[in-house]
């Protein structure tokens, strides 16, 4: 995964485990994180860092699905409605 192309918080990462990307997501993804252990904290340019364990237990419920699945974000935040 890479983002913010000549930009100062350029990023381009490898293997990263269990990508499951939204429909409409512009690159955002649910996906395991290995390079940090602050869930709940900012560190992301949107995805949605899971722990391993957590991003493969979402994967592997998802296979079972018959047709799209659905994810409710919530948040405080009413701007992140326009993302």
């Amino acid at each position: 995964m890479s983002g913010a192309e000549g930009q100062v918080d350029y990023y381009f990462i490898e293997d990263i485990p269990y990508i499951m990307y939204f429909k409409i997501s512009r690159g955002i993804a649910l996906h395991g994180t290995f390079w940090h252990d602050r869930f709940g904290y900012k560190h992301s340019h949107g995805c949605v860092n899971m722990s391993i364990k957590d991003a493969e237990w979402a994967w592997n419920w998802s296979q079972d699905a018959d047709g799209d699945l659905w994810v409710l974000v919530h948040t405080s935040d009413p701007a992140d409605h326009l993302r």
